[in-house]
């Protein structure tokens, strides 16, 4: 199979001897199609961008609400050893005044 490639605008050095940026097409494909084209694809263009921003804030806030979550978890936990330590001397007999001396 053998493809030719001819772009939809005249190019520099056109093998087809087109004006720079004459239709391939014109009675098809003039310059109205090929504005409007254009104009499009920068529209779909914006759109993946926007699509993309919001996708990448989404991850970052589910990310923050994960660090979050694991940060108040790993207080917690500290809080509880602090508190065990606290039970834990609590119960250790310490010696009275009256037997130091």
């Amino acid at each position: 199979m053998v493809s030719i490639y001819f772009p939809l605008e005249a190019e520099e050095n056109d093998i087809l001897g087109r004006e720079l940026g004459e239709p391939l097409w014109p009675e098809r494909y003039g310059n109205t199609f090929i504005n409007e084209e254009r104009r499009n694809a920068e529209v779909k263009a914006k759109k993946v961008q926007e699509e993309k921003k919001a996708t990448e804030k989404a991850k970052a806030e589910q990310v923050a609400k994960e660090n979050a979550k694991a940060k108040k978890k790993a207080e917690q936990k500290a809080k509880e050893e602090v508190d065990a330590i606290d039970i834990t001397i609590d119960k250790v007999d310490t010696p009275s005044t009256e037997d130091i001396q």
